[in-house]
């Protein structure tokens, strides 16, 4: 089977780190598997050497399906918009995991599957589709995420792991709120952060300079170094999130014995469980009521022993990896014995395209994606992929025909069309 997996930015993140370890379990079982990026990043560099990857537009992506012959694209389901779609006029299979969005525009008119890394997002996105979604939790390599050896002397830890720049999501200002009162407790703060400073508010980056001992980037490779440490320091991990889809993060903390601090928010309370060794709080609490939390939970270094242990078995049951890459490669073998029917009607339907065609809905979903579309059938026209722009401006057509009212799109249409046969049948 040859698979690639897609993202829209190699960036330093949870998505970018589980497709790594997604793609180099399915090569160890025997699949051929790439990454695509459409957009470049500082993840580049923490791609392990051996494991191919791409970067590039729609256009790039589109000829590479075209050459390679992948039998399934594997992308999230926030890239609606950069045209991924397109993938399917080429014969090959899209699977779409949903990493804590929602998109109302996947259905079985543009993809072939949706998978959840959550119940929450499973529900959530099973809504506005006719496909059934299914549940795939995260998974990690339990064997390289693993507890220390030994305790360390010293105060207890408190880490908060995510991109502080993502504020709304993320809520690092809520960690700025306690941070004067938890070092002043006796206990370290670190922040693990890729853009550290960079993308915070001043007072919060104020609040944190002057309480966190260490506050920046780890690399992925390190993570595990960094969790043990704050596990054997009888430390925890603490989450502020609003929400998250299934954080990995979190996962990875408490396989390697460390527990988790977290809201009772959706994401967050399947990744943290109070049955077992995890600590949830309502996503309401005041600053003093959550700093007085964190510090009550860290006094009592026996208790936060056997905390670290109950997570440490918890992460073992619900988020092994072996689990997860049998989940899609099951999911992936369905797709692919299932027959699917040409496409020959727009995904949102010829009659409500032209009537809510200026809709903000089918701008800013239908519109985008195939305008994307139409794009890279342009370029490919000019380089004389002639055979991969029919695929590119089909599927512009099906995902947005308003597009075409234009004469100069019109021929642009008819000049793909003319003397073009697909390499493949559409399966």
């Amino acid at each position: 089977m040859k698979i690639l997996l897609s993202c829209h930015q190699a960036e330093v993140g949870g998505i970018q780190t589980w497709m790594v370890g997604l793609a180099r379990s399915l090569r160890v079982h025997g699949h051929d598997c790439e990454l695509f990026f459409f957009r470049g990043g500082a993840f580049e560099a923490h791609i392990p050497t051996g494991l191919p990857f791409h970067r590039g537009d729609l256009a790039h992506l589109l000829r590479l399906v075209h050459t390679n012959r992948y039998d399934v694209v594997h992308a999230c389901n926030t890239d609606w918009e950069d045209g991924l779609a397109a993938v399917r006029h080429l014969g090959a299979k899209l699977v779409l995991t949903c990493h804590g969005w929602v998109c109302p525009c996947w259905s079985s008119r543009t993809c072939d599957a949706l998978i959840a890394c959550s119940r929450w997002n499973a529900v959530s996105q099973q809504e506005p589709s006719d496909l059934p979604v299914r549940l795939v939790y995260n998974g990690i390599d339990t064997d390289f995420y693993s507890p220390p050896t030994n305790r360390a002397d010293g105060p207890p830890i408190v880490a908060w792991v995510g991109r502080g720049g993502a504020l709304e999501q993320k809520r690092i200002d809520r960690l700025a709120a306690i941070a004067g009162r938890v070092v002043a407790g006796g206990v370290r703060l670190w922040v693990a952060d890729p853009d550290g400073a960079a993308r915070v508010p001043e007072a919060v980056a104020t609040a944190l300079r002057s309480s966190a001992a260490f506050w920046g980037p780890v690399e992925p490779t390190k993570m595990r170094i960094f969790y043990q440490q704050v596990a054997a320091s009888g430390g925890c991990v603490l989450s502020t999130s609003t929400f998250e889809g299934l954080p990995l993060a979190l996962a990875e903390a408490q396989a390697c014995g460390c527990a988790v601090i977290g809201p009772d928010v959706r994401g967050v309370n399947e990744a943290v469980d109070p049955t077992r060794g995890g600590v949830i709080y309502p996503p309401d609490l005041p600053a003093d009521g959550l700093a007085r939390l964190v510090l009550q939970t860290l006094s009592d270094r026996e208790s936060m022993a056997a905390r670290g242990r109950a997570s440490r078995r918890f992460a073992v049951e619900r988020f092994g990896h072996t689990r997860m890459v049998g989940e899609y490669l099951a999911a992936y073998q369905s797709v692919l014995a299932t027959p699917r029917r040409m496409l020959r009607r727009p995904a949102g339907g010829f009659f409500r395209s032209f009537v809510r065609f200026r809709s903000p809905h089918y701008i800013a979903h239908y519109w985008a994606a195939g305008h994307s579309q139409f794009v890279a059938a342009e370029k490919l026209l000019e380089s004389g992929d002639r055979l991969v722009a029919k695929a590119a401006v089909a599927a512009s057509l099906l995902t947005c025909p308003t597009l075409f009212l234009r004469p100069r799109r019109l021929s642009h249409l008819v000049a793909a069309w003319r003397g073009c046969h697909l390499h493949r049948s559409i399966k």
